[in-house]
């Protein structure tokens, strides 16, 4: 009986549909070895009474992840407005070291002019013919030296002495400069 179903049907159960070389695939052979498998089913879960009168826990998401979200979405928000600041910001800085470029420029063609209506010879010129002055010779030059260190005295203002207390606060005036 079991040859007849395999001869109608034409289904293999198992591992006969990869053995090519089995006589059981061959309906013209005689030998014809056919087994029904069992089908084993796994183990149905029974629930037990105490089981299903306990409610099911519903998943929910973490207070502190929807935090963390939140705190990770404005602090992306944060990073673009900062973004958008420092380019407007190198923008500015391009635009100002573009006009120092031409103010550097426009600086040095003034020099030029400068120094080229200020001409030496004609100073010196005008000095002596117009003006009567004549240059120092050597022996009307003298050179002083000292060998003593110089020396300064400051005189106060009022002329008179002044209190402790001005005192103090020049004192601490003279010390905040310093610093």
């Amino acid at each position: 009986m079991a040859a007849e179903k395999m001869r109608t049907s034409g289904t293999v159960y198992g591992s006969l549909a990869y053995d090519f070389g089995s006589p059981a695939l061959r309906p013209e052979s005689g030998a014809h070895v056919y087994r029904e498998r069992e089908i084993i089913l796994p183990p149905r879960h029974v629930i037990d009474e105490e089981e299903a009168s306990q409610p099911r826990h519903r998943q929910s998401v973490a207070l502190v992840a929807i935090l963390g979200y939140a705190l990770a979405a404005a602090l992306l928000i944060l990073m673009l407005l900062v973004r958008v600041q420092l380019t407007s910001v190198t923008n500015e800085t391009a635009a100002i070291e573009a006009e120092i470029v031409e103010m550097r420029a426009q600086n040095a063609r003034l020099l030029i002019g400068y120094e080229s209506a200020f001409k030496l010879s004609e100073i010196e010129k005008y000095a002596v013919h117009e003006l009567g002055m004549q240059r120092p010779r050597q022996e009307q030059m003298y050179y002083l030296e000292s060998f003593a260190p110089d020396k300064a005295v400051v005189l106060s203002p009022s002329g008179g002495s002044r209190s402790r207390i001005d005192r103090i606060f020049d004192n601490l005036a003279s010390m905040a400069g310093i610093f």
